[in-house]
């Protein structure tokens, strides 16, 4: 059931497949439990689901916030060609 879409009709039709041949009440209620826990199951697997994914990409953005800038200073050649460019273009 991994990588399904959890979308009520899909349920619905499994569940009509499911239903007990005997339709009495203690039948009927005993189905109604089992697939009310197959909705808990599906409803924590897509949880977790999120949470790793959550937590993978927490992790990632927190080694790139931690890798350190390693912008060099700019040398005073290139700060002189950069205002020798901007001198140049017309105002």
């Amino acid at each position: 059931a991994k990588g399904k879409p959890l979308t009520s009709d899909v349920l619905a039709r499994e569940a009509a497949a499911k239903l007990p041949a005997d339709r009495s009440v203690e039948n009927l209620q005993t189905f109604l439990k089992e697939i009310g826990e197959r909705l808990d199951e599906r409803r924590a697997e897509a949880k977790a689901a999120r949470q790793e994914r959550r937590d993978r990409i927490r992790g990632i953005l927190r080694q790139v916030c931690a890798t350190p800038d390693n912008r060099r200073e700019k040398t005073p050649a290139q700060s002189a060609r950069r205002k020798n460019f901007k001198d140049a273009l017309p105002p």
